[in-house]
């Protein structure tokens, strides 16, 4: 890319941040304790910011955008109907449907605002003169064949921003519980990447046993990475799990139609792969899915 043309691209990057801190059509009026929120999570990212050696910048609660159910619907009518909020890595923007589950919305916008926080890294297509994402967190998308994009690595993403979530909320449970006026029971409907956590912490506990290191010093690698853009440790993936285990790790994606017989079950037998502890049982496995995925 030229110069000119990456300068050009970067003044576009500069209009989108402009306009993401618009309020949508919609939207609705934040009130004060919506505001007293995101000032909360954002002081919470600075805090694990500062603890990795990192340099963290306040997400504008402008960039948040909260609707009523209705209009959510009306404004985002191909998101699923159990889906209550997306981030937009590209515009820098998060949009919530404010539903009557108070704990369900705070996860949400914690969860959308630890996206936005992560490291990302964008697409310039010349050819086009198209600007998008190529890459959030540790989730990146492939985009030389239009035809069929690819999507690698969502899964571990998803499992970390969500691990780190939850370290969140314990951590300042009494706080949570005050902003959002619910009690511990009331936690009990709130979802978590529950597959995709199991899957990330069966990671960390087998890179731990074969560097012979503390668990939580390969977690605040993993975590670090998310925000740093640093991917080099995955490496360690393939030395404690064998060949191939990063090309099946990339392939997990916890939106992808599973309604297939056949995606079903090469899900069901990568969740397997990283959570037994049968090694031959694992290189079983891996055999199967090596074939199985091919080049997807």
């Amino acid at each position: 890319m030229s110069e000119e043309k990456r300068e050009d691209f970067g003044k576009r990057y500069q209009e989108i941040e402009k306009r993401s801190v618009l309020p949508l059509k919609a939207e609705m009026e934040k009130n004060e304790k919506a505001e007293e929120i995101i000032r909360a999570i954002n002081s919470w990212l600075r805090k694990e910011f500062e603890q990795m050696g990192l340099e963290y910048k306040d997400i504008p609660q402008e960039k948040i955008h909260i609707f009523f159910e209705d209009d959510y619907k009306k404004e985002f009518p191909e998101e699923k109907e159990s889906v209550i909020g997306f981030a937009s890595s590209v515009k820098r923007e998060a949009c919530i449907k404010a539903v009557e589950d108070k704990a369900r919305v705070f996860k949400c916008i914690l969860h959308e605002m630890i996206h936005l926080a992560s490291h990302n890294v964008y697409y310039g297509n010349i050819a086009e003169d198209v600007m998008t994402n190529y890459r959030s967190g540790y989730a990146n998308i492939n985009w030389n064949n239009k035809e069929d994009v690819k999507q690698h690595f969502k899964g571990l993403n998803e499992g970390v921003v969500d691990m780190l979530a939850s370290e969140i909320v314990q951590d300042n449970l009494d706080e949570v519980f005050r902003l959002t006026a619910t009690r511990k029971e009331d936690w009990k409907n709130v979802e978590w990447y529950g597959e995709e956590g199991d899957i990330v912490n069966a990671i960390l506990d087998k890179i731990a046993v074969h560097k012979n290191e503390k668990r939580e010093n390969v977690y605040a690698r993993f975590k670090k990475g998310l925000f740093s853009g640093e991917m080099m440790h995955l490496r360690d993936i393939e030395k404690a799990f064998g060949k191939d285990s990063l090309r099946i790790l990339a392939y997990w994606d916890p939106t992808a139609d599973v309604s297939g017989v056949s995606e079903k079950d090469i899900y069901e037998k990568i969740y397997e792969f990283f959570t037994t502890a049968d090694e031959k049982k694992r290189n079983e496995i891996r055999e199967v899915l090596i074939s199985s995925i091919g080049e997807k």
